[in-house]
């Protein structure tokens, strides 16, 4: 027997179209746009100059025929003329009745035919069609309701109906199918829109040239594979990205590895807690060995960034508020406040301090380079100094009407981007001061952080602005490098969130990672490729006070600060590169991808141990030998 063209020919009125198109969207595949591929004169005919011949061979190729009953289309031409052709050609218990509106009653004391006295939603070419009562759909109900979806009780009972006797499913069965590819559906959207955000992020130029290279979209392929299985089993999302690893230790395969991972791992727990009464901002040493903790008075606290042990304190040269710490790449420790900039230096056994007086600063960052210093003012200006005279080399106004709040570099050191009391930031070109973006937020500028490391293609350009508002803006600033702005493709991902006030948003160094920090909620860190949350650093305690600053390090260590002084150091290395995640995940993955898993997710003809552009280091190579090339079953030890 042929197999038809359609599963179904829905014949229906255009008063009850969204009843219609409903009954195409039930029990589809993951991978399909329907469950079933349906006949519907509004999308199904073809160039065709006889409609009626259209609409025939339609009906010719259909298994089944669904009639949406209602007055409209009892008294509907076309509708007349699709019945009588089904008729004529087709078994009549391939016809499906599913009432819209309208009466529909069978003749209780003859039992042989509907009571045409009373039915109005049928046409009368079916008289003296049924020896026996069909079975019928009740739709009226679904019609009416304004939420035509299976998460509306209503609707799917009434859809359950139709879509079981053309699936040869009980009600139930269908229904718990339809449950699965939900399931499907969201994990294979979260993969697409995790592939998507990479490619927009990435650069097509890099991409069209790792693409002839088979390795490169074999790992690709398994990265996606993994983000599809991640949502219901992430031990198995993490051994398929670890294959992927294999092929490339890096972009979508290791992503996957680490969002699996992260999901394994759960939120993360303190290292340490210290106290630092009066303390208002903080900043990690360039090597991560040590924080820098700020008092209000300029007095700097010196930590353990691992222990939290004192280390010694920094007594401030000139008397006054301060307000912002930063630690530059040379080891060089600035501190801005009412009363100027302080640059101590640790080159000898005693560290040494040496003022320039300026109006109010309220923030400062140095470039990647270490060699200026940008410095945010109180009046609106922005000033750049030589790091090493403390020599002011330029100064401009940024915000005329409002104070600057924040400052950052780009990696290249060509660009800044100053933040604004009055919410709006600015993206600078240094050479001439000139303005080549601005933003508007809803709330005061909290903060501005380019991603620091350049190396990263998929994060190089981004540039992340959080307002007190708790809001946060991704944008891709080297889009506002174009010679007109206004039509540049600038690029954005918006969070909002749920925590209230928002303090700050930072880029982990390695650029894999952004962390961002409310004042009464956790530490969220999201990943760069995709934007999907990989952690929070410990949810805190009931009555704890609010977060007032957030300070990140290398690829592991995160330090909040709280109204009340408290420092909290945590560490998690998921931020890191291929061997910091395969190092982190020895402990946490155990078995060998199986026989079954192999087959089903691994590529055909799959070879760990051809040609490869970058190899895995030796611990990610120790742990593929493990769980990929061992055989499910033996000894693994």
């Amino acid at each position: 027997m042929k197999t038809k063209t359609y599963r179904a020919f829905i014949s229906y009125n255009r008063a009850d179209a969204a009843i219609a198109a409903g009954l195409t969207r039930f029990a589809r595949l993951w991978y399909r746009p329907r469950a079933m591929r349906v006949f519907l004169d509004k999308n199904s005919l073809a160039s065709d100059p006889t409609l009626g011949g259209a609409i025939e061979r339609g009906l010719a190729q259909s298994e089944w025929l669904i009639l949406i009953a209602s007055p409209n289309s009892a008294a509907a031409p076309w509708v007349r003329h699709e019945l009588e052709w089904w008729l004529a050609h087709r078994e009549l218990s391939k016809l499906i009745i599913a009432r819209a509106s309208g009466v529909i009653a069978w003749d209780a004391i003859a039992g042989k035919d509907f009571d045409w006295s009373v039915t109005t939603a049928l046409s009368p070419v079916l008289r003296g069609r049924f020896a026996a009562e069909p079975l019928w759909a009740d739709l009226e109900a679904a019609a009416a309701t304004k939420r035509k979806t299976v998460s509306n009780p209503v609707f799917r009972d009434a859809f359950l109906v139709i879509a079981a006797q053309i699936h040869g499913l009980s009600k139930d069965a269908l229904w718990n199918v339809e449950q699965g590819e939900q399931h499907k559906r969201i994990a294979f959207a979260a993969a697409a829109s995790v592939a998507i955000a990479a490619f927009a992020w990435a650069g097509y130029n890099q991409y069209s040239v790792s693409m002839d290279r088979k390795e490169n979209l074999a790992s690709i392929q398994l990265g996606a594979k993994a983000f599809l299985v991640l949502p219901n089993d992430p031990q198995l999302a993490a051994q398929i990205a670890l294959a992927g690893v294999a092929l490339r230790p890096s972009g979508i395969a290791a992503s996957a590895l680490r969002s699996a991972l992260a999901r394994i791992a759960g939120d993360v727990a303190p290292r340490f807690e210290a106290t630092v009464p009066g303390a208002i901002d903080l900043a990690f040493a360039p090597d991560a060995t040590r924080l820098a903790v700020l008092g209000g008075d300029g007095r700097v606290t010196l930590l353990d960034a691992a222990s939290g042990r004192l280390l010694g304190e920094l007594a401030p040269a000139a008397p006054g508020e301060a307000q912002a710490i930063g630690w530059g790449p040379d080891g060089t420790l600035a501190i801005g406040g009412h009363a100027g900039l302080q640059l101590w230096t640790f080159a000898g056994a005693t560290p040494s301090a040496r003022t320039l007086a300026l109006p109010a600063v309220r923030a400062l960052a140095f470039a990647v380079d270490g060699k200026q210093l940008a410095l945010a003012h109180a009046d609106g200006s922005v000033r750049i100094v030589a790091a090493a005279g403390a020599a002011t080399t330029q100064t401009w106004i940024a915000h005329a009407t409002s104070a600057a709040r924040a400052v950052a570099f780009s990696n290249d050191g060509k660009r800044l981007a100053s933040g604004a009391e009055d919410g709006e930031t600015v993206l600078w070109e240094l050479a001439d001061a000139r303005a080549v973006l601005r933003l508007r937020l809803g709330r005061p500028v909290a903060s501005v952080d380019f991603n620091r490391d350049g190396s990263s293609t998929l994060a190089e350009h981004m540039l992340a602005v959080a307002d007190t508002g708790g809001g946060v803006r991704v944008v891709d600033a080297d889009a506002a490098a174009a010679d007109d702005p206004t039509t540049a493709p600038l690029r954005a991902v918006d969070f909002r969130s749920g925590h209230g006030a928002g303090v700050a948003a930072r880029f982990v160094s390695s650029g894999r990672c952004l962390a961002r920090a409310s004042a009464s909620g956790p530490v969220e860190v999201d990943a760069t490729l995709g934007f999907d949350r990989l952690f929070e650093l410990g949810r805190p305690d009931t009555g704890r006070a609010p977060t007032i600053a957030l300070a990140v390090a290398a690829t592991r260590h995160f330090a909040r600060l709280d109204a009340a002084g408290r420092v909290t150091v945590y560490e998690q290395p998921l931020c890191g590169d291929a061997e910091a995640l395969c190092g982190f995940a020895g402990s946490r993955l155990a078995a060998p991808l199986t026989a079954q898993d192999r087959t089903r997710w691994l590529p055909d003809a799959f070879e760990l141990d051809g040609a490869v552009q970058k190899p895995p280091g030796p611990v990610c190579r120790a742990l593929i030998d493990r769980l990929i090339r061992a055989r499910p079953g033996a000894d693994t030890r």
